[in-house]
């Protein structure tokens, strides 16, 4: 199964014809998760007494769980998916359906090892003097209008202070021929501004020329990502940790996280990281940010750029960014980091985090019945996947 998601991580129709071909049906036979009829809840008859989500932080906080709550969002189709849906990623479990994704995956592999990128190694990140001129890319809309709305919505979520972020201009991918399945990758990275990108998200709603330009670059991306990721305006960077911790016996749990909706505008209500955000400008890095991130919402100390393991670098194609998404394994207990985030972490509001473990089962219950952040879900399934080697 593990070759068969490999080959349906393509897109929707790539999946649907990998699917009929191994279970000797038409194309289409396959449920999709999208589909209400096929989705069960889980048993509900024994679960704690967690409540709906409006009071997260107080009912689900430092919690192991061992199957996904009935209150968690369900998957749904992205308003935009008629546009990128044919663009996309897909996942496919265990007993043969596939949940279709607004993901899609540039560097990443299956296999232990396989497309790996480690900073300071086969990763490397250069700053230029770039910035993705976003308000020149604005034509359907006021920008200062658009930019204003973005404003206030931000300042009623209690956030004031929005610093310039991270950017790809561009970059630049080697094949390693004497060692196959490696390679190595160089970042050229600018700035853009966060609500700029977010009025830049509201113009491709209005837009059919940047919408027909994204489009023509997402279908060129697969094998041919150094040309043309080049100076795309929506090209800003963010994404998240899988930190991997033990509990008293040793056994691995990976943290999770509830995004607050009370508290954030990105992804509000779904499942997601142990942590995760947009890139600072500042931070130099994304794995330098992710190691920031690390600390504000988990208080737990930064750890080196080394420790951070590029598990997927991807499109989202729902929000219009890119995602990098990291593993970390730590020798951190399930207690140690509870405490931590209660007395270190500033942001800890912002999401509820949980403890899951980290076994293909219990974690594809998870995927396949909440709605995650689409990088975070490929991602964790990309975690399993090489876990099970």
């Amino acid at each position: 199964m593990i070759r068969q998601a490999k080959l349906a991580s393509a897109n929707h129709a790539v999946a649907q014809k990998t699917l009929a071909k191994q279970q000797g049906s038409q194309p289409g036979a396959a449920p999709s998760r999208w589909d209400s009829a096929y989705r069960q809840p889980p048993g509900a008859e024994d679960d704690p007494p967690y409540g709906d989500l409006d009071r997260p932080a107080a009912l689900l906080e430092g919690r192991r769980l061992d199957r996904p709550h009935p209150a968690f969002l369900p998957w749904q189709p992205p308003e935009n998916w008629d546009l990128v849906g044919p663009y996309s990623g897909s996942l496919v479990f265990a007993d043969g359906t596939f949940l279709d994704l607004p993901y899609l995956e540039l560097f990443g592999g299956e296999a232990p090892g396989e497309a790996e990128f480690v900073e300071g190694e086969n990763l490397l990140c250069r700053l230029v003097d770039t910035d993705a001129h976003l308000e020149q890319q604005v034509t359907a809309l006021s920008y200062p209008a658009a930019l204003a709305e973005e404003e206030a919505a931000a300042r009623a979520l209690g956030y004031t202070h929005h610093p310039p972020k991270l950017w790809l201009d561009h970059l630049d991918y080697l094949e390693d021929t004497q060692a196959p399945g490696k390679a190595h990758l160089t970042l050229y990275l600018g700035s853009s501004d966060y609500l700029g990108h977010r009025v830049y998200r509201r113009e491709m709603a209005q837009n059919p020329a940047a919408q027909a330009a994204f489009q023509e670059t997402l279908a060129g991306l697969r094998g041919d990502a150094e040309h043309r990721l080049r100076q795309c305006p929506w090209a800003s960077c963010g994404g998240g940790v899988w930190p991997v911790v033990r509990d008293g016996n040793g056994s691995p749990y990976v943290i999770l996280s509830l995004r607050n909706p009370r508290k954030v505008a990105e992804v509000a209500g779904r499942l997601g990281y142990g942590a995760s955000g947009s890139y600072d400008r500042s931070d130099g890095t994304p794995a330098q940010a992710m190691a920031r991130e690390i600390q504000e919402e988990l208080g737990l100390p930064a750890p080196k750029p080394e420790a951070l393991t590029l598990l997927s670098l991807g499109v989202d194609t729902e929000r219009y960014l890119l995602q990098f998404s990291y593993l970390w394994e730590t020798d951190y207990t399930l207690s140690q980091v509870s405490r931590c985030r209660r007395n270190r972490a500033p942001t800890a509001g912002e999401q509820t985090i949980f403890f899951v473990p980290l076994e293909p089962s219990v974690c594809e219950a998870f995927l396949c019945q909440a709605a995650f952040e689409p990088g975070a879900a490929y991602s964790l399934m990309r975690l399993l996947q090489k876990r099970r080697g």
